[in-house]
């Protein structure tokens, strides 16, 4: 049986004037678009590391939501990861954030989904306006003020 590392990752969105948008970053290589994540450390929990990642990687934070919208596994090196997606409304965009070299930028749903290049990863995408709508009505996101984004660095 295979071993898999648990990740967590944001998914940032924001509601624009074309409808809901998500920030992606570019790879380190430079070839890819993917999500903000994280290892999950010992004493800390996924929401938490999402939160993080989405703060160090990305420079957000935000509403997260309380539970996982979904996941995904990935293998990189011979590396098996599990990686749980968390919806992050984003409330501010910080300047100083501590991975700058990292390129973003704000997308459509539907053309984040083909940036991607994560079938798995399609349908929490394009899911994610109705996913919204419910967490509103149940009050499912949460505002974080004390998971600041200096939170256990």
């Amino acid at each position: 049986m295979a071993k898999y590392r648990v990740h967590a990752a944001s998914l940032p969105f924001r509601q624009g004037a074309d409808g809901v948008q998500v920030l992606l970053l570019k790879s380190r290589s430079g070839r890819r678009w993917k999500l903000p994540q994280l290892r999950v450390r010992k004493r800390r929990l996924p929401r938490e590391t999402a939160a993080l990642a989405a703060y160090r990687k990305a420079g957000v934070s935000g509403s997260l939501s309380t539970a996982s919208i979904g996941d995904y596994r990935q293998g990189k090196g011979g590396r098996r990861r599990s990686v749980l997606v968390f919806a992050l409304e984003v409330k501010e965009v910080h300047a100083d954030r501590p991975k700058p070299r990292l390129r973003s930028k704000w997308l459509p749903l539907a053309k984040a989904a083909r940036r991607l290049q994560r079938p798995e990863l399609e349908p929490l995408l394009l899911g994610l306006p109705s996913l919204i709508e419910d967490a509103r009505l149940r009050q499912l996101l949460l505002n974080l003020p004390e998971l600041s984004p200096l939170h256990r660095l």
